[in-house]
């Protein structure tokens, strides 16, 4: 994903950057007093030019079509209003899934602002086959119209996906949780397997699983927010086509994704643990993955900074090279590390990883004591 990070004004000028040696995640943007496009190429598309060149050609074609209509709709609506109009919002993020000798996956995320109380999340699964040179389909997968049994196949994945919804919904919304509410959403629920993505497994070379990804709408009101589903290998081995089944095997590996602090640099981290958000106690202790050119030495810069934003610890984390790393994404070297606060620190804090302004993520923790 990385060794510059490219931030350029018109995505027409797309296609002179695929052809450059990617050692970053390309950062698109397009900006006007109508408009705010940022879009995410990520690095491990460059293992498959041929996505890579239609990834950058659909970017291109909706940040045009976005930036249009919104350069449209502000002229008229600031002939109408004599208030300071907010921009349209665009960003597409391509976000590694899975790597590995003979596939990659990506998430596409889209999210859009128009105006209103909030915006809007797509979700599209992306699946290459290296080999082939050509993307994976489902009926490949699970042969669908080939049989009698793919619609009982599809069913049984349904249902699993449907268990998954009804499990995170009861444990997101605890007492508000109303299972009335899941018969209005989930009754008509419609596998999307357009948002398939492949998850990376704890058995180097195979698939751990297949992830669903239902943003705000698919299965609830939008305050409940997105849901992500896994079907681990194993449930799915009765469903899979021989050729595939093969492919298919040990636990799912779902590290947490953590994103930039600055929003549009398309640096992220794979945190095993801590989990962001979570209560802990000091020493710290850190593991995951983070992007290759983060390292110097072998070692990324790690500072713990207190409610008020300053400074409270410092030190580093270092390649653990007794881990293979997940297979998450390209160019992810996993990491171990530990770090004591000072004596009485407790409450929120924020773990940051790698060097400011352009190197660097970070996220928060609750420390409850040593």
């Amino acid at each position: 994903m990385r060794n510059f990070v490219l931030s350029i004004g018109f995505l027409c000028a797309m296609s002179s950057v695929v052809a450059a040696d990617l050692q970053r995640d390309e950062i698109l943007r397009r900006t006007s007093d109508a408009f705010d496009i940022t879009v995410v190429l990520p690095r491990t598309a460059s293992l498959a030019p041929q996505l890579q060149q239609a990834l950058d050609r659909e970017a291109k074609d909706i940040a045009q079509t976005f930036s249009e209509q919104a350069e449209k709709d502000h002229r008229e609506l600031s002939g109408q209003s004599a208030m300071n109009l907010a921009p349209y919002i665009l960003r597409i993020d391509y976000q590694p899934a899975f790597v590995s000798r003979d596939a990659i996956s990506l998430l596409k995320v889209m999210e859009t602002y128009t105006g209103g109380a909030h915006g809007n999340v797509i979700y599209r699964g992306m699946n290459y086959d290296l080999r082939r040179k050509a993307e994976i389909s489902a009926s490949e997968l699970f042969g669908i119209g080939s049989s009698a049994d793919t619609g009982a196949a599809l069913k049984d994945l349904t249902d699993r996906v449907r268990a998954g919804v009804k499990a995170q919904k009861q444990a997101k919304l605890g007492k508000d949780y109303d299972p009335r509410h899941d018969d209005f959403w989930l009754d008509s629920f419609v596998l999307p397997l357009e948002t398939m993505t492949f998850v990376p497994s704890s058995q180097p070379g195979k698939i751990g699983g297949l992830a669903f990804h239902l943003g705000p709408y698919v299965v609830g009101p939008f305050s409940e927010g997105a849901y992500h589903v896994v079907v681990p290998a194993r449930d799915l081995a009765p469903l899979l086509t021989p050729a595939w089944r093969k492919r298919f095997g040990g636990n799912p590996v779902m590290p947490f994704r953590v994103e930039d602090p600055a929003g549009g640099m398309g640096h992220f981290a794979l945190l095993d643990t801590p989990e962001p958000g979570a209560s802990t106690r000091s020493p710290l202790q850190l593991t995951g993955e983070l992007p290759d050119y983060f390292y110097r030495n072998g070692k990324v810069a790690l500072a713990v900074l207190g409610d008020d934003g300053r400074v409270i610890a410092k030190g580093d984390v270092s390649v653990d090279r007794r881990r293979r790393p997940s297979g998450t994404a390209y160019g992810m070297l996993p990491f171990r590390g530990s770090i004591a606060l000072p004596a009485g620190a407790t409450g929120k804090v924020t773990v940051r990883l790698g060097t400011l302004p352009k190197t660097a993520i970070s996220f928060p923790l609750i420390v409850t004591g040593s």
